[in-house]
């Protein structure tokens, strides 16, 4: 380890403080795209998910049980737009909660927790290996159908792949990356000019010495000298002043 801080230690400050400060911005970087990606993941299940609820509802409002079974009459016209919007099939499946009657896609995948009556939940999961988002509600029927008597729930649940949730999220990281990666460019330039711009003082202070007749010993000017090299500048103008 000794032998590694030598090493170090025998490079340029330039060189040192470049090896430290990029890598360390572009960990920053990777840290920003993985919230990127977070939040982007997060805002494309908050909107599309308003939409399956939406086509939950107006599922819903189609269900009927006047001729004593479950019966819905489905919004084709807004499914087509939904399957537009999702870039892909859409599932739905309408049932009582102990299947008894079931319509659509009976097998579609069940919620991943009980639902809670009037309250929607919305899971990932899998229909013939293909990945969807699956949204889920339960509210009570009017009245039990034919032949029960106890309170009876309806299930509506659609689903959707997520084709555009993908393509949402990957424009998003994608947008975040470039910006990012033009920060770390015009960043990693301008450190470039204001380390140069720092070293500048210690140029000078090289180039007094080195131009010094050997029989000058006046002391080193300390103007313009950076606070941390002063201290090894009145070393030396205390050595000049020994040999004097």
């Amino acid at each position: 380890q000794r032998v590694r801080l030598e090493a170090w230690h025998r490079l340029s400050l330039r060189r040192t403080l470049l090896a430290v400060l990029l890598p360390g911005m572009l960990l920053m970087v990777g840290a920003a795209l993985w919230l990127t990606w977070r939040t982007a993941v997060d805002a494309a299940n908050a909107a599309y998910d308003r939409s399956l609820l939406g086509a939950i509802k107006s599922i819903d409002a189609n269900i009927s049980t006047d001729s004593g079974g479950l019966a819905v009459e489905l919004p084709y016209r807004m499914l087509e737009f939904f399957e537009l919007t999702a870039s892909g099939p859409v599932y739905y499946r309408v049932a009582t909660e102990e299947g008894l009657v079931e319509i659509g896609n009976a097998d579609l995948p069940p919620p991943a927790r009980p639902l809670e009556t009037g309250k929607p939940q919305f899971n990932d999961s899998t229909y013939f290996g293909e990945p969807l988002r699956v949204g889920s509600y339960a509210r009570l029927l009017p009245r039990p159908l034919a032949g029960q008597n106890a309170p009876q729930r309806v299930v509506i649940q659609v689903a959707e792949t997520l084709k555009s949730r993908e393509q949402f999220t990957r424009t998003l990281v994608l947008q975040a990356l470039t910006r990012d990666l033009i920060l770390v460019l015009v960043a990693s330039v301008l450190l470039v000019l204001v380390i140069g711009w720092a070293l500048r003082p210690l140029a000078r202070l090289r180039n007094e010495v080195r131009t010094r007749s050997p029989q000058d010993l006046t002391p080193i000017a300390t103007g313009g000298i950076p606070v941390d090299v002063q201290p090894l500048v009145e070393a030396i103008n205390h050595h000049v002043e020994r040999t004097r």
